[in-house]
């Protein structure tokens, strides 16, 4: 103590204490600004302040972007707005005509019919478009969520109809994102469970690992995780039995995401399982894990 009983050091103290009172204020400036101002989209509810400024702080908020109407629907997840913008629906994939399955078609089964289902739907119709971090797929195309003039989702409208199958991608990382396709794969379960449109025809049917689907289709495959391997960090897990399998490629950062929803991908191990995804040949069936959305646990 000094020779007027104060603390030599107190000067400094209530230096701290005023620069922590200013940071306080200004956080709940912040906070303020944020729940006022920056239009956010009906899936995403304010819920928590923390929960909100760390969806900011992490990108995770989707953005709108410019209202237009659907002008021309060239396939069954593709829209072209009136003002020229060509849309590719987040999430989804529908049969497409330009794709030939084995047997030397001209299109994949359904595809006129998923084509007919959305332009019934959204043609002539107001649409908001919701992005993603990520606006563009790995080709280039601009991608987006579109919410209809009633509030629903098109997507949602689709898979609800049989008309589509969700298919998570590298680019549905965010928070955000992966509420939507949790919210979506529960609408195409119940088309899938009442075997509406697609769900009717056997080509989309629900695989086993003894038959995945040739390389470069999209399928979905259930059945038994029978073993897991580790080499240098990545851990494959194997469906079925020997050679008659589909190995599953999960990364040290899609297994940090199981982790953050509260699965071990260890505790796998024997659980039957339901994957998505693309189908390639690595010398055996094998689908890249990329969400934690794509294996779900069926029992």
């Amino acid at each position: 103590m000094n020779r007027c009983g104060e603390d030599p050091f107190s000067p400094a103290l209530r230096l701290i204490r005023s620069i922590c009172r200013s940071a306080v204020f200004l956080l709940v400036a912040t906070i303020f600004l944020l729940a006022t101002c920056i239009p956010l989209p009906p899936w995403i509810g304010l819920g928590s302040i923390g929960a909100a400024i760390a969806a900011v702080s992490s990108r995770d908020v989707p953005q709108r972007g410019a209202d237009g109407v659907v002008n021309a629907v060239p396939d069954g997840d593709t829209v072209v707005l009136s003002d020229g913008r060509l849309i590719r629906l987040a999430g989804i994939e529908a049969p497409q005509r330009g794709r030939r399955p084995p047997g030397g078609a001209d299109a994949q089964p359904f595809a006129a019919e998923a084509q007919a289902v959305l332009d019934t739907t959204v043609r002539g119709r107001h649409v908001v478009p919701w992005f993603d971090r990520e606006r563009t797929d790995r080709w280039g195309r601009v991608v987006a969520d579109l919410q209809l003039d009633d509030g629903s989702w098109l997507a949602d409208v689709i898979l609800a109809a049989g008309a589509a199958r969700v298919v998570p991608t590298a680019e549905s990382r965010s928070g955000a994102a992966r509420a939507r396709l949790r919210a979506m794969i529960a609408v195409e379960a119940a088309a899938r469970a009442a075997r509406r449109g697609l769900w009717a025809v056997d080509f989309y049917q629900v695989r086993s690992p003894d038959n995945p689907g040739p390389p470069g289709s999209f399928q979905l495959i259930e059945g038994r995780v029978t073993d897991i391997a580790t080499r240098r960090g990545q851990w494959s897990l194997r469906l079925g039995i020997g050679d008659a399998g589909v190995v599953v490629g999960l990364t040290a950062s899609v297994r940090r995401a199981l982790r953050a929803v509260g699965r071990d991908a260890a505790a796998l191990l024997g659980q039957r399982v339901r994957l998505r995804g693309w189908v390639v040949d690595r010398g055996v069936p094998t689908i890249e894990i990329a969400v934690p959305e794509q294996i779900e646990v069926v029992e």
